[in-house]
């Protein structure tokens, strides 16, 4: 909620438009008063997003009162309520950079009207700071909480946690600047449909979050970081909770995830296993063993991390063994654009075991090229190889040979290739918000679209776009 101060010498319009701010749900009376001084007194206190401030209070320049303001560095939005409509008051407003001017006697219509648009005005600001925040985080190589200090009341609370959502699009952002007895929060909204919170309490408090967050529907999917005390980095936190997230491409039933250790010794007595067999060619027991990874992943609770590394590992073992084999070392992203979820990956892999070298006719190849074509041109869609493959009539596993032969790369890769070519014409050529464009690319994940982006260039999107460098 955007909390409010009202500054009016009539108690009569006091009254009235603390009314229509209470009949909104979207705004808080932090003060009324008809004194002016009482805001100045309390503004450290209350830090009130909006300011309605009567012109025509005796004795007092109400402009110059809100000109002193401003050279503190307070940034709240002014609406004037003004008797006066005159060029003179219209001047002082601009330089007091004012939202809107409501005219007195006071006209409850047009009130309603200026406070629709502020609060339009002020989702977009609180959006674009949040978003700033979220990237000064995600920079800081140190203890940011400072960076969280225009948020958070002080003294912080004993623990850091971060939480990455995935919501119905249609869902509102949780409430911002929420504080409970011990916990507060701080919400930022990364998309139509993804969001992250920063959480800031007194206890480990993931048992109470979890369980608050399966009763609310419009929450599709959670995924928690680890609770830790300060010193802290929180870029470390919200990395931890978008990979926790990511564990609903094993388990893609369950809507709430916590944080689970990667599990080394376990997976690499897994590909023992498996090369054991190869090396007895038992290829029947390599097939059997593929097929049941998924139960054996759900019995051990191995999550997303675990299922990266088992791919790594039997895939470089496939390498070593035979040098045409057409699978690649992947990551988790890659992985989860790929596919569905761990079964629809474990019965490609067991595929492109068996996939033999299939000779290359001038249909499979032409298929491709259509194939290769569309991706170039919709590339801003949620493109996913099977679907690929099902709409081109080309075998997945021999699709995969394809890129491989024809690009010299996976599909994968391909596809990111073009994506951020495609982001570095715009920030270039363009003024859209580093957020718009990871949206008009194809990435839902604003997190996701700046690692990606600088590992591709050695910039982060805004250090390309200040740049002067085609990277």
């Amino acid at each position: 909620m955007y909390r409010v101060a009202v500054i009016d010498h009539d108690i009569k319009i006091l009254k009235a438009v603390s009314e229509a701010i209470n009949a909104r749900r979207e705004y808080d009376i932090a003060l009324t008063t008809p004194h002016p001084h009482q805001l100045s007194l309390s503004m450290q206190q209350i830090n009130p997003d909006v300011i309605i401030m009567a012109a025509d209070i005796p004795d007092v320049d109400v402009f110059e009162a809100l000109e002193q303001l401003r050279g503190q560095g307070i940034t709240s939005e002014i609406i004037i309520l003004d008797s006066e409509s005159s060029y003179a008051h219209a001047i002082q407003a601009l330089r007091a950079r004012v939202f809107d001017i409501c005219p007195k006697p006071l006209d409850l219509p047009v009130l309603d009207a200026i406070l629709d648009r502020l609060s339009a005005h002020l989702e977009e600001k609180q959006l674009l700071r949040r978003l700033e925040v979220y990237s000064q985080l995600l920079g800081s190589d140190k203890d940011s909480l400072e960076i969280l200090g225009d948020f958070f009341r002080r003294p912080l609370f004993k623990y850091i946690q971060a939480v990455s959502m995935e919501l119905r699009p249609d869902a509102p952002t949780p409430e911002g600047g929420t504080v409970e007895r011990d916990a507060q929060y701080l919400p930022i909204r990364l998309g139509a449909s993804k969001c992250v919170i920063v959480i800031n309490s007194t206890e480990d408090i993931t048992s109470r979050l979890t369980l608050r967050a399966l009763k609310q529907p419009e929450i599709l999917r959670a995924g928690f970081s680890r609770a830790m005390t300060s010193p802290v980095r929180v870029a470390k936190l919200l990395m931890e909770a978008e990979i926790t997230l990511k564990d609903s491409f094993v388990y893609p039933r369950q809507r709430v995830f916590t944080y689970r250790p990667i599990h080394y010794a376990m997976i690499e007595a897994r590909e023992r296993d498996v090369l054991q067999m190869y090396q007895s060619h038992n290829y029947s027991g390599i097939s059997q063993y593929l097929s049941a990874a998924p139960k054996r992943i759900a019995a051990g609770q191995l999550g997303i991390k675990d299922v990266v590394y088992l791919w790594n590992r039997i895939v470089f073992m496939f390498q070593t063994a035979e040098a045409d084999f057409p699978l690649q070392l992947t990551d988790m992203n890659q992985l989860t654009e790929q596919f569905k979820d761990v079964e629809e990956m474990f019965r490609f892999l067991n595929a492109g075991y068996w996939q033999n070298k299939l000779p290359e006719t001038g249909t499979a190849r032409d298929k491709f090229n259509e194939m290769v074509n569309y991706i170039d041109k919709h590339y801003s869609e949620d493109i996913k190889l099977k679907a690929l493959c099902e709409k081109f009539y080309i075998n997945e596993s021999y699709c995969c040979i394809l890129f491989r032969r024809h690009k010299q790369q996976t599909f994968s890769q391909y596809l990111t290739d073009v994506r951020i070519k495609k982001a570095k014409e715009l920030l270039k050529r363009s003024a859209m918000p580093v957020s718009a464009i990871c949206q008009q690319v194809g990435y839902g994940d604003y997190f996701y679209f700046n690692k990606l982006f600088k590992r591709k260039t050695g910039l982060t999107p805004n250090e390309y776009r200040k740049g002067d460098i085609d990277a």
